[in-house]
């Protein structure tokens, strides 16, 4: 069992080196096979291509907000927390986001991340803006703050073409506090 560990986490370490150096429609599976040191076959035994690992990859680095807010984060911790991680490690996620396979692969995760934490996914509109936020921050070089990007997202959500001043405030603050459970019971009622 650790040997498939250590075998994944090459792999996964291998195909993050990629990523940091290169756009991902760029990246073939032989190419994560060679970075990785591994064979086609142990590649395909665990992941069913590049875009299954990509996706895990960017699943595996956003739930590491959990070890910083538990498992029941409201939406805002959780949300600065996703934004922290892209902010961390900005040559993945520019050559991710900037990228039209990549940028699916990083919107398809944040759905899963939503569907895994809440129970149902949102509007896609809301994906739709995360990802053009955290493409323009990466072509920006990610020069703004985690708190400046966090109010443009907010400030982008479609709740602001029906809500403003103090009713959009209100409704935004409500929003934030909310727990990750919260979510999950409403969607499974």
């Amino acid at each position: 069992m650790t040997a498939s560990v250590s075998t994944k986490e090459k792999i996964t370490n291998g195909f993050i080196s990629l990523l940091n150096k290169r756009y991902f429609s760029e990246i073939k599976a032989v190419d994560i096979i060679k970075e990785s040191n591994v064979s086609h076959q142990t590649f395909y035994r665990l992941f069913t291509d590049k875009y299954q690992l990509a996706e895990t990859v960017c699943l595996d680095m956003f739930y590491r907000f959990q070890s910083v807010y538990g498992e029941n984060a409201s939406w805002k911790d959780l949300s600065i927390a996703l934004l922290n991680i892209i902010k961390n490690n900005p040559r993945f996620f520019k050559h991710l986001t900037d990228d039209l396979e990549g940028a699916e692969i990083f919107r398809h995760s944040l759905q899963e991340l939503s569907r895994r934490l809440t129970g149902s996914v949102g509007d896609p509109p809301v994906y739709y803006i995360w990802l053009c936020i955290v493409n323009e921050w990466a072509v920006n070089k990610f020069q703004d703050s985690v708190p400046e990007i966090y109010q443009k997202l907010c400030s982008s959500l479609p709740i602001s073409e029906i809500l403003s001043g103090k009713e959009l405030e209100q409704a935004l603050q409500q929003y934030e506090q909310r727990d990750m459970r919260y979510y999950f019971d409403k969607s499974n009622t």
